[in-house]
């Protein structure tokens, strides 16, 4: 189920990270930029915002709630644009809108 309804950009990135079989010899990996948060002195926020692509502002200052995934029971997550949500959609639109225009 988790990888059914992943709710998380990190197991997102993850899943990307994976090489398929499909894929050409050498093909360069898809890799989750950056480094892990300290884990002594954590981040104001959410851990994953320094490393997530769809991180916003509110992500660096605020720390999501636990919610529960309603697809799947027993299945908790922290994340204020959820893979699949329409607050999701509107950040890979964002996120989208800044590349095209050369922000990243």
């Amino acid at each position: 189920s988790l990888f059914a309804n992943m709710k998380m950009p990190y197991t997102e990135a993850l899943m990307k990270s994976i090489p398929k079989l499909t894929d050409k010899a050498h093909t360069r990996l898809d890799s989750v930029g950056g480094r892990p948060p300290n884990l002594i002195s954590p981040p104001a926020g959410c851990r994953f915002a320094p490393r997530c692509p769809y991180a916003s502002e509110r992500c660096l200052a605020e720390q999501p709630p636990l919610v529960e995934a309603v697809e799947t029971p027993g299945h908790y997550f922290r994340c204020w644009y959820p893979v699949g949500s329409p607050e999701y959609i509107q950040a890979v639109r964002r996120r989208e809108s800044l590349a095209a225009a050369g922000g990243i």
